[in-house]
């Protein structure tokens, strides 16, 4: 039974002036307060480890910005253009999701007999593994997957890492651990509570301000515009210096392997409460108070102090900073800075905790808790790196690899754009054989401009007093460009086809040979990338039995969808195999594809007619012929499924053959011919033939 505003706004206003407090009353232990110390020393102590590792993404990423040095006179942004082109071909759509039952054993062929038909339990895994497809494939569409993978690649190329966030949310609680709003019913819940709670405690601001606010709460609520609890995927971008590894693996490729993995989120400090309504407004007031900077050119790579980015003080975090002062603050309407506070959301792998604290609290901003659901990789993080080193903690970036280069790049063309303007034709005069205003004109005469003079000497000839400027022989081959180029290309595997910047004119074979290199040279790049998803798939699907009901599954997958609500983990990994689609996210090659398809069509079609009369006629051919066939597409790396084309089995269809019949049986005495066997009334010469029974001896 909802409650009108009014009522409940003026009950508030009762228990104020009665002077009952609405706060949980909860109070902190000495054990917490000691677990938080050491939770917060160790993981400080891990940031300052990596220190180094955030400086140098800062560097890394002024470089792929195009301005790590604002000295050069030209500065042609090659590793930017660079990696957009590979963002593009390496990402260009979410992947095609691949959900099957997983191989069993099948029952024996017996010639003659029909192959059994397949149990409920196979059918079941069919339906569920189609359901499931379809479940995964919306909830990567509704998460938005790939804004935040192309995200992912671009700090991966940028920075050496990209990271995300993957978490299933269904509870009617609030999720702290998810970091972007869901802008449903239960973030406005959340917001009422924290009101409440002010409403009830000693407040230095007016009531009536926050009666106002709990009224636009209310009535916003009780429109129900909003869903009143969303459910699904929500994939949230982590910038690489806002995650931490614990230092017990000395690479962080094994962060699955990590004791704990953490990462930092910062949120306006007037939504602390709404967040956490554990937190008292004495807590709030003992929280560091961070700033966002401005992003400006201006900021130099040498720039970097405290323990991250940015020349603005001590105690920076990445795009944030402790101080408030200097330009590099983001201000509201040019008056007070906007405040964030640092939450620090980290998982801990040694008690399968969730454990939240904010910077310069001494206490859980909420009790650690269990993950909402359960997963075979605990960790809800997705780490991708391209370079990886041997005997590294971080990988290296593809901003590092060419940053040399692009260094020789900028210096190239900016002394060539400095000795081009020092070559323009100019013209140079004997001053002392004209008059001040004569000498005047001709310094500032325009272009093609007639000028009279008269010299003081005028039997001096005029080649005497005026004459052209020399000019500089200028040696092209020293500026040429071509050869750092070549090398920045080799470093990053990007070709002129793709740079559309070929120095010579190329047919359409050569481009399309260089395509081809470059499909090559990306395809470790693509396996990481496919690595990761089939992670990310195999995630979702177990936490996607856990978390949504039939009801919403259906509205998905259409009202015939197989959902075994409440299945355990371990029955989704041993009853399907779920993957992606090899080669479907990155840009398909137009020449490539055509030639694989037009030598696979003629093949499938001859399949078609051969498979569906071998399962009756003769099954273990037909399986032999169904095997070729996937071995031909995998060897071609071509992503069709024969599952989609091809029924399961055409044989189960097919009506049971009769038993051969028996002779049939007479009254006569049974008398056994010479070597035979007695069979009624005939002999049995030969166990496959049945001779006629013959007069009796």
């Amino acid at each position: 039974m909802s409650v009108p505003v009014e009522q409940m706004t003026s009950g508030l206003a009762g228990a104020i002036d009665q002077g009952i407090i609405t706060a949980d009353g909860t109070e902190t232990s000495e054990a917490e307060l000691k677990e938080v110390s050491n939770i917060n020393k160790e993981y400080n102590t891990a940031r300052e480890f990596d220190k180094g590792a955030r400086e140098q993404f800062n560097r890394d990423r002024k470089y792929a910005q195009g301005v790590a040095d604002l000295t050069w006179a030209s500065d042609a942004n090659i590793i930017g253009s660079f990696i957009d082109i590979l963002v593009s071909f390496l990402y260009a759509q979410n992947p095609d999701v691949s959900v099957r039952p997983a191989p069993r054993v099948q029952p024996p062929v017996i010639p003659g007999m029909p192959p059994m038909p397949p149990d409920q339990k196979q059918m079941d895994a069919q339906k569920f593994a189609e359901t499931l497809q379809i479940v995964i494939s919306r909830l990567w569409k509704d998460a938005k997957l790939k804004r935040t993978m192309r995200k992912m690649v671009r700090s991966s190329l940028s920075v050496s890492t990209g990271w995300f966030k993957a978490l299933v949310y269904s509870e009617t609680k609030k999720n702290p651990e998810i970091e972007k709003q869901l802008h449903d019913t239960q973030d406005n819940l959340a917001k009422i509570e924290a009101l409440k709670v002010m409403l009830g405690e000693s407040y230095d601001g007016s009531k009536d301000e926050l009666i106002t606010e709990l009224n636009n709460q209310m009535t916003g609520l009780q429109a129900n515009v909003e869903q009143v609890i969303k459910r699904g995927l929500c994939v949230d971008f982590c910038r690489a210096e806002d995650v931490q590894v614990s230092l017990d693996v000395a690479d962080t490729a094994d962060y699955l392997d990590a004791d704990w993995v953490a990462n930092n989120m910062y949120i306006r400090k007037e939504q602390l409460r709404a967040r956490f309504p554990r937190l008292t407004d004495e807590d709030c007031k003992t929280a560091d108070t961070y700033y966002q900077r401005r992003s400006s050119v201006a900021d130099k790579p040498q720039d970097v102090t405290g323990d991250g980015i940015g020349g603005s003080g001590g105690g920076s975090e990445g795009q944030f900073t402790k101080s408030s002062g200097g330009s590099g603050v983001s201000m509201m309407g040019g008056e007070k800075p906007v405040e964030f506070v640092k939450i620090v959301e980290l998982w801990s792998h040694t008690d399968n905790l969730i454990k939240t604290f904010v910077d310069g609290i001494k206490k859980w901003a909420t009790p650690p808790y269990p993950p909402p659901q359960a997963s075979t990789r605990f960790y809800p993080y997705f780490r991708l790196a391209f370079f990886e080193t041997d005997g590294s903690r971080q990988p290296q970036s593809l901003s590092w690899r060419m940053r040399k280069l692009q260094d020789e790049y900028s210096t190239k063309r900016s002394n060539g754009r400095l000795t081009t303007e020092r070559s323009v034709p100019g013209t140079v005069f004997n001053r002392g054989q004209l008059s001040p205003e004569d000498a005047d004109k001709i310094q500032n005469s325009m272009h093609m401009e007639m000028i009279g003079i008269y010299p003081t000497n005028q039997d001096l000839p005029l080649e005497k007093i005026i004459a052209a400027k020399p000019v500089p022989r200028v040696d092209a081959a020293i500026f040429d460009t071509t050869p750092v180029l070549r090398d920045m290309q080799i470093v990053s595997g990007v070709q002129e086809a793709q740079a559309q910047s070929a120095s010579v004119e190329q047919t359409a074979t050569e481009a399309e040979i260089q395509n081809s290199g470059f499909a090559s040279r990306t395809g470790a790049d693509r396996d990481c990338e496919e690595e990761l998803l089939n992670d990310l798939a195999q995630y979702t699907a177990e936490l996607a039995v856990q978390a949504l009901p039939t009801d919403i599954v259906q509205r998905m997958a259409g009202p015939y969808a197989f959902w075994p609500e409440g299945m355990d983990v371990q029955d989704v990994l041993t009853m399907l195999d779920v993957e992606i689609k090899g080669g479907t996210t990155g840009k398909p090659g137009a020449r490539s594809d055509k030639e694989t398809w037009a030598t696979l069509l003629p093949l499938v079609q001859n399949m078609m007619v051969q498979i569906p009369q071998l399962e009756i006629a003769n099954p273990p051919l037909a399986q032999g012929y169904r095997n070729l066939l996937n071995e031909t597409l995998r060897r071609l790396d071509d992503r069709l499924n024969i599952d989609s084309i091809f029924p399961p089995s055409m044989a189960a269809m097919a009506p049971p053959m009769a038993p051969p019949m028996a002779p049939p049986l007479t009254d006569a005495p049974d008398e056994a011919a010479p070597g035979g066997v007695p069979v009624g009334n005939g002999t049995v010469n030969n166990p496959t033939t049945i001779s006629p029974a013959g007069p009796p001896v």
